[in-house]
C-alpha cells in the first residue's frame, strides 16, 4: 500500500477533500475506486491512460512529479504529486472534466502544487491522510 494524503493550505482549506465530498453519487464512487487503486499500485499507474503527466508549455512551469489521476467516463480529474523519494502522492485539488482544454483549472493545481512544495515536501502540517 502506498501513502496519500489531501493537501491542507494554511487557512485549513483542503481543495481535493472539500471537491470530493462535495460529489454526488453519480461520480463519488469512481473517485474512491480510483484513489483506492492508486493507493494499492501507486507509481506502477504513472503514464497509464488513468494517471497521466500534467505537460507544461514552458520548461519554467514543469513541477517533477505532477500528475492527473482521470477518469475518461465520469470526466473528473484530481491533480496530484507524486513524491518519490518518500513514496506519497499528495491529492491537490479535483475538478469536473467539461471542456477539452480547462487551462484555469491546471493554473489553480499548478498554484496549489507550488504552495506545498514552497512549504517543505515533507511538512506534516500540510498533509492529511486519506
Amino acid at each position: 500500500m502506498y501513502s496519500l494524503y489531501y493537501y491542507v493550505r494554511d487557512n485549513g482549506d483542503c481543495p481535493c477533500r472539500e471537491w470530493r465530498d462535495s460529489q454526488d453519487g453519480s461520480i463519488a464512487p469512481s473517485i474512491d475506486a480510483r484513489v483506492e487503486q492508486l493507493r494499492r499500485h501507486g507509481p506502477k499507474l504513472l503514464n497509464t491512460e488513468m494517471m497521466c503527466r500534467v505537460a507544461a508549455k514552458k520548461t519554467s512551469e514543469r513541477i517533477e512529479g505532477f500528475y492527473e489521476l482521470r477518469h475518461e467516463g465520469k470526466k473528473w480529474r484530481i491533480a496530484a504529486l507524486y513524491l518519490a523519494q518518500i513514496e506519497a502522492f499528495i491529492l491537490l485539488c479535483g475538478w469536473r472534466k467539461n471542456q477539452r482544454v480547462q487551462p484555469e483549472d491546471i493554473a489553480h493545481a499548478r498554484v496549489l502544487a507550488g504552495e506545498y512544495l514552497a512549504s517543505g515536501e515533507t511538512s506534516e502540517r500540510r498533509m492529511q491522510c486519506l
